[in-house]
């Protein structure tokens, strides 16, 4: 088992695993790769270079500023004051791994929000003294802050600052390759920001609620786990177990690459792990993420390699046919508009070259009974749930349809009443000659 370095802090196989997992990213994303090589590095720098192996680079930008701005860092080069970016060194071995993602941008913005972080590039380093030549691999972050207010509030270890990305090209970077690096962030923010701010409505409400969402996730979905059989039997509605399995026998054996695009607590990482090679975890929020990295980290069943993912789907920058499989399971809900849908089903359609498979609870208002209003009001009044966009059947298929047309797709819909509600549960797959 392979877990990435965005949320474990440690790893199976140190540098060979941070260069497959650069491979892994750079054949998901639209990531542009750097080299450098420094020939002026004398025995002390070298000394470094050898205890090291890698490097994480962030680059935060700003969501709630009048203008696109970044965080750098502050120092003095050359006699004058310089600018770098945030980052952390990795070691050699496994266990000298001390940060992650999240880690490394409190050191920097302590208070300041991080709401999403997308890798945008991979850098190559060949230091060169004499005969040795040390490589370092590293990956850069762009992260979506929020909350840039309290971070010059009575912050006495102010380590930088937000500068407007206008004005980035005046100021003095402190390394050559640094400044390559920089500018090319500030050449993808635009394209990231609007995303960014669509997700922050969505990842505050979630810690508002938190409490609730941690009485829900510790005692009451375990209760209900627990009695599902039984109630499902004496309601006649479909067992999850039951559902679960129809879902994963979608899922070809072997396939190379599948992808969870909203994984939440999903408790079917383990049989996606047994079908797929690699797993790809993704989810809006970065503490749901940790929730499930605690459990996929502590579990001896996983198979195969797992890797996270911290992306808003409307947005994400994976490319085409990026995935075997791409499964979405309780997420068109959240999109209100129905344009903002159409893009959504659109891009799970363009980023599979196999299957898409979407599992959705839908509208209880069609054929509710008492049991699907309690819970429906349960989810809206007390998990404070703001995807309240729920379909009807004859909407669902229609979507489905326009979606995975017959000349590129084929495609099915089956509906199962469960005690979660009545899922919709749709099996797209790719014409073969049309991948």
């Amino acid at each position: 088992m392979k877990i990435d370095l965005q949320l474990a802090k440690t790893f199976s196989d140190g540098k060979a695993y941070l260069v497959s997992y650069i491979a892994h990213l750079r054949s998901m994303y639209d990531m542009r790769h750097f080299s450098f090589c420094d020939d002026k590095v004398d025995e002390f720098q070298m000394q470094y270079c050898r205890r090291m192996h890698g490097f994480l680079i962030l680059i935060p930008y700003a969501i709630d500023m009048p203008e696109p701005s970044i965080f750098l860092t502050w120092s003095f080069a050359e006699n004058r004051l310089a600018w770098d970016a945030s980052a952390s060194g990795l070691g050699q071995s496994y266990m000298e791994i001390r940060e992650n993602i999240q880690d490394i941008f409190t050191r920097f913005l302590p208070r300041v929000d991080m709401l999403t972080a997308t890798p945008i590039a991979s850098i190559e380093n060949r230091f060169v003294r004499a005969d040795e030549v040390v490589t370092h691999w590293g990956l850069v972050y762009a992260c979506a802050a929020s909350n840039i207010r309290s971070f010059h509030e009575d912050n006495p270890d102010l380590r930088g600052l937000f500068i407007p990305i206008k004005d980035v090209p005046r100021i003095f970077l402190s390394k050559s390759w640094n400044k390559e690096v920089i500018h090319y962030a500030c050449s993808r923010i635009p394209e990231l920001l609007d995303g960014a701010r669509t997700v922050e409505r969505e990842i505050m409400e979630q810690r508002n609620f938190g409490s609730r969402y941690t009485t829900h996730r510790k005692l009451v979905k375990p209760l209900l786990n627990a009695c599902d059989r039984p109630l499902s039997l004496l309601m006649n509605r479909t067992p999850r177990h039951d559902l679960k399995n129809l879902i994963l026998a979608c899922i070809p054996n072997g396939c190379e690459r599948l992808i969870d695009v909203s994984a939440g607590d999903h408790v079917a990482t383990i049989e996606f792990s047994r079908k797929a090679k690699t797993v790809i975890l993704n989810d809006i929020a970065w503490d749901t993420l940790e929730v499930l990295a605690s459990r996929v980290s502590s579990n001896p069943q996983i198979a195969g390699d797992i890797i996270f993912t911290n992306e808003d789907i409307t947005r994400a920058p994976f490319t085409k046919g990026a995935f075997d499989v791409v499964y979405c399971r309780n997420t068109l809900h959240h999109f209100s508009r129905i344009e903002e849908l159409q893009s959504v089903l659109a891009r799970l359609a363009k980023w599979s070259n196999n299957r898409v498979i979407i599992a959705e609870v839908l509208d209880p208002r069609d054929g509710m009974t008492t049991w699907d209003w309690l819970r429906d009001q349960y989810y809206r009044r007390f998990l404070g749930d703001v995807g309240d966009a729920l379909l009807p059947r004859s909407q669902f298929q229609t979507l489905m349809a326009s979606t995975f047309h017959q000349e590129e797709w084929t495609h099915n819909v089956t509906f199962h009443k469960t005690i979660g509600g009545v899922i919709a549960l749709c099996l797209a797959e790719r014409v073969a000659n049309t991948k």
